[in-house]
């Protein structure tokens, strides 16, 4: 388990949270001056929604809307005046039932505030994301201290161009990589059970989230076997029982899935380039959708050569982005938002320097500098007097070579590699 961490550390976290907060605070005060002062414009309401005519009739007909579907923040509004789904009816007017009712994290978060009244849920909505902005603000900073990196690494969650985003348009994204960066930090602290309740909370909010969660258990080192397992089998359970309930309550909404989200690989590059960027010109867009390919290049050759925590839950989010459609590619917003959870990782691991073991190929024959014989631990081998007790892995500074690090004064095998004495 790591140490805890002293007072000092959490006045960093709390403080660089704080400027993303802010900087987040900034942009929606912004957004609220340009829409007069209504938080209607964070749920995005279209009027050609289906839900819409509820909307207006519950929020009048000065109801903050543009023409067209509108976005995705409406069926989080709708979901958030019944997250049990008690009014079927209701729920009904989503664009896609069931499959948006799978989603109730962040509406049910927000819920409480449909207690004020129904504009006080639109501010509740706002409420839940800012609040999600600052806990995940702080996540990002302590895990980024804890993995080696500074604390001011944690802005790599709140500058996210994808978590910005998902303020402005009042999705989940934001709640989703808030709870997955707390699930990260409770693996890394060595506190199972918290890291299994953010993991449950986070796939609840958005289903991807697994894709992290399976990513710790499969490639990150130095988690216990139980804690692998656990963290994927009961967020997994907890999804699969709310879906269970989704479709008993919604069954003959709809069918399950939501607009479909992959295709085969780059597939969806190729029509978005053939059909959208080359025709409109729209290259700015295409320079957004090839920058998110660089970033899930850059994670798969880090993890090549080096395995950490937070490559472990990058790693599943880059291998999907090349599966992308067309028209998740085609305007800039859409991939900024799926590959939020890439980007904040992928950033945190290269503030920290990516530390972590080196994987050394097992069939190169290790030499200690000192004796220049083979080093029998690379194959797994018993360690030699003055090592570590338990030490099965071959000694590695990161700059020279393979080594046996040498027996400190108090006999614990600890402290830098001595240099090989000259010849002669």
């Amino acid at each position: 388990m790591t140490p805890p961490p002293d007072p000092a550390s959490r006045r960093a976290a709390l403080g660089w949270a704080a400027v993303g907060l802010a900087a987040h605070l900034a942009l929606a005060g912004g957004a609220l001056v340009r829409a007069g002062g209504d938080p209607a414009y964070f749920v995005h309401f279209g009027t050609d929604y289906p839900a819409f005519p509820l909307a207006r009739a519950a929020l009048g007909d000065d109801l903050h809307a543009t023409r067209g579907m509108g976005h995705d923040g409406q069926a989080f509004w709708l979901l958030a005046r019944d997250p049990l789904l008690r009014d079927t009816d209701a729920v009904r007017h989503l664009d896609y039932p069931v499959y948006r009712a799978q989603r109730v994290g962040y509406p049910a978060v927000a819920s409480a505030w449909h207690l004020g009244g129904e504009r006080a849920l639109l501010w509740g909505l706002l409420a839940a994301n800012l609040a999600a902005v600052f806990a995940g603000g702080y996540a990002a900073a302590r895990l980024a201290a804890a993995v080696g990196g500074p604390a001011r690494a944690g802005l790599a969650f709140a500058l996210n161009p994808g978590v910005a985003a998902g303020t402005l348009l009042g999705v989940s994204d934001v709640l989703m990589l808030a709870v997955l960066l707390g699930c990260l930090l409770a693996v890394r602290r060595g506190r199972p059970g918290w890291a299994v309740a953010a993991g449950c909370l986070a796939v609840l909010t958005k289903q991807v989230a697994l894709a992290g969660l399976v990513g710790v258990a499969v490639l990150a080192p130095d988690v216990p076997r139980r804690t692998r397992v656990l963290l994927v089998l009961v967020p997994a359970a907890a999804a699969a029982a709310w879906a269970v309930y989704v479709d008993h309550r919604l069954g003959s909404a709809g069918p399950l899935g939501g607009a479909p989200v992959f295709t085969a690989p780059f597939a969806g590059y190729a029509e978005a380039y053939r059909t959208v960027w080359l025709p409109a010109g729209n290259w700015g867009h295409a320079v957004v959708a090839g920058l998110v390919l660089v970033a899930a290049g850059v994670a798969l050759g880090r993890v090549v050569r080096r395995r950490t925590l937070v490559l472990a839950a990058a790693v599943p989010f880059a291998c999907l982005v090349p599966f992308f459609r067309a028209d998740v590619l085609d305007l800039a917003l859409n991939p900024l938002r799926v590959a939020a959870p890439l980007v904040t990782l992928l950033l945190i691991d290269l503030a920290a320097g990516g530390r972590g073991p080196r994987r050394v190929p097992s069939r190169v024959a290790l030499r200690d500098p000192t004796t220049h014989r083979p080093d029998v631990r690379a194959a797994g081998g018993a360690s030699s007097p003055g090592e570590a007790p338990g030490s099965t892995a071959p000694y590695y500074d990161g700059v020279t070579r393979p080594g046996r690090p040498p027996a400190s004064p108090g006999g614990t095998g600890t402290g830098p590699p001595t240099p090989p004495a000259p010849s002669g």
